[in-house]
């Protein structure tokens, strides 16, 4: 079978200025609220939704204006959910308008594909059920089933691109290799935010896998100081980092695989995967060589008498 040309690198400063305008024209904001938006989502964090509508456009055989316009449908999607999220964290001085700017970018979000599929198309039922599986993760987190359902919304591009190329029976395996790589992600954001988590109220996986009971305000001390204990003085560090890493292999696997499967080589996906693997490996090595390190330090305080010989 011959493949169509490849499509040239993702324009991302020609995507981010689209990405603004359309921010500007959907939410009503001014250039410099437009741009603090913005700036909030790099590809360098977000690479999954800035790139990936562009990967599997390409391996599909779509036009590069179609995935692009896929890409900058993520990208708005993005930015109604962190305004959310502003919104129930109180973190952002436009919070009391996070409501309408966000139902106004989901809108947005959307129009790309309302051009391109009719009403009785499957997509839109697709849709609703990704949303509904994201909304019901947000409001009631805990539990490993719920973490990749916090990225649900990511599915949504690669449903309808594997519509439009007529290959919807090559989804589920896509969806595995999400499944696998969005539970990773979130694991990753977890280990880094536990602290900043359980100061603010939200649920951490990490927090829970470490110190039982409800993530509550009374109990963030006690979550803490296990947390810590656990970090000094086990290997969680390791351990975390390797169920990171080997969700990331996982991903990286279903997407190799769909070469040989489905003819559907992806090999900017499976690099992506396996670069943050690599990465996640050489942190948990360094984090818990930090903190046996620390673990030492304080056992030696604690354990060797003073040079007087007191106790």
């Amino acid at each position: 079978m011959s493949r169509p040309r490849a499509f040239s690198r993702l324009d991302v400063a020609g995507v981010r200025r689209s990405f603004e305008a359309r921010v500007r024209t959907a939410a009503a904001l001014d250039e410099s609220a437009a741009r603090r938006l913005v700036a909030r989502l790099p590809p360098e964090r977000w690479t999954l939704e800035w790139y990936l509508p562009w990967w599997l456009g390409n391996a599909l055989g779509l036009d590069q204006a179609t995935s692009t316009e896929l890409v900058l449908s993520n990208l708005l999607g993005l930015a109604s959910v962190r305004l959310q999220d502003d919104l129930a964290d109180d973190e952002s001085g436009e919070a009391a308008d996070a409501p309408r700017l966000a139902a106004a970018l989901y809108e947005a979000a959307l129009a790309p594909y309302t051009s391109r599929f009719g009403p009785e198309s499957p997509l839109w039922a697709h849709i609703e059920r990704c949303m509904a599986t994201w909304r019901a993760a947000a409001t009631d987190p805990s539990g490993d089933h719920r973490l990749a359902a916090r990225g649900e919304p990511l599915k949504i591009a690669p449903f309808a691109q594997c519509l439009l190329a007529g290959r919807i029976g090559t989804y589920p395996a896509i969806e595995s290799c999400l499944d696998h790589a969005l539970e990773a992600l979130v694991r990753y954001d977890h280990v880094a935010d536990w602290r900043a988590d359980l100061e603010a109220g939200r649920w951490n996986a990490f927090v829970a896998d470490v110190s039982s009971g409800p993530q509550v305000p009374g109990s963030r001390s006690r979550h803490a100081q296990a947390v810590l204990l656990a970090m000094l003085t086990s290997d969680v560090v390791t351990t975390q980092f390797a169920r990171i890493r080997d969700g990331f292999l996982a991903a990286a696997d279903v997407a190799t695989d769909l070469a040989r499967t489905d003819d559907l080589p992806i090999p900017g996906l499976v690099g992506h995967l396996r670069r943050r693997a690599a990465e996640a490996e050489a942190q948990g090595t360094t984090f818990a060589a930090q903190y046996r390190d620390l673990g030492d330090q304080a056992a030696k305080q604690l354990f060797t008498p003073p040079p007087d010989g007191r106790s």
